[in-house]
């Protein structure tokens, strides 16, 4: 267990200005701003977060509050190909060395951009106004809420207290939006398949009852069923490739515009339209039997 001033998929950030980054070289650069993170011991760990190079902060770090951690976000803006554990931070008149680096993290959720952060120890005689507890445990979360919030109200009954939520609760609230939204999208694709087929069946069938004298008269003067169905397949084949071409063409173009709304997937990406168009064909394939 352990608690920070800001936690990921709160929705809460912290900066800090006036910082300064010495590389190894000697160069100094001095970012308009960082993002700032203050951790308590177990915060990390709790996370399980991971490290990349390097150490965790050591009862030592804590006990002089002179170390500091960095994500791969941080390392790629503002080191570049320097080392980083030969890095130091200025902050006030401190020179803090980076002891370790660690993965980056989606703070808002997984569609977000990872943040360059500075992980940095809380100051316990200057704590924050408010901290995010972090515990992993095994067990019901629910239980565990309930027999923190009794724990933490033993210790000091005038603090308050939210209700404990699970990362899990956290993570689906970033999606709660979108979740709603491909929801209805989902339930509008299912209608509109259901009239594509309807529409397919009473095509085909218009088409063949338009050419049924034609037919009559090809079997009249000798053409076999096979070889009249052939003909029919053939210009259903035609139809059909050519629907699904400009239906291809226009999912193409209208995709972009959920891009924002897809996650793991690209808009173009090829095993969707594979099966969509898989499915049409399918279904085009009925219709012409039924």
């Amino acid at each position: 267990a352990g608690a920070a001033g800001t936690a990921p998929l709160t929705g809460t950030s912290s900066l800090a200005s006036g910082l300064e980054v010495v590389l190894p070289t000697g160069e100094k650069r001095s970012p308009e701003s960082l993002n700032i993170q203050s951790v308590m011991p177990g915060y990390l760990e709790a996370l399980d977060m991971k490290l990349v190079r390097g150490r965790w902060f050591s009862d030592a770090d804590y006990a002089s509050g002179r170390a500091l951690l960095v994500d791969r976000a941080f390392c790629r803006k503002h080191l570049g190909e320097a080392d980083p554990l030969q890095t130091r931070v200025r902050w006030g008149d401190q020179l803090l060395p980076i002891v370790g680096v660690v993965a980056d993290v989606r703070r808002d959720g997984p569609l977000s951009e990872p943040v360059d952060m500075l992980y940095a120890m809380e100051d316990f005689d200057r704590p924050a106004p408010w901290s995010y507890l972090v515990v992993r445990a095994a067990g019901n979360p629910a239980d565990l809420g309930r027999a923190l919030l009794r724990e933490v109200a033993a210790l000091d009954p005038l603090v308050s207290m939210e209700d404990p939520q699970t990362v899990g609760e956290l993570f689906a609230a970033t999606f709660a939006t979108r979740r709603r939204l491909l929801l209805l999208l989902g339930s509008a694709a299912v209608v509109v398949l259901l009239l594509t087929a309807f529409s397919l069946v009473s095509a085909l069938g218009q088409f063949v009852a338009t050419r049924r004298r034609e037919i009559a008269i090809r079997l009249a003067i000798g053409a076999d069923a096979r070889r009249v169905s052939g003909l029919l397949a053939r210009h259903i084949a035609v139809a059909l490739a050519t629907g699904l071409a400009v239906g291809a063409a226009g999912g193409l173009l209208l995709a972009r515009t959920l891009s924002s709304e897809l996650v793991g997937v690209t808009p173009a990406d090829p095993l969707t339209f594979a099966e969509a168009i898989g499915a049409m064909a399918l279904l085009a394939i009925l219709a012409s039997l039924a």
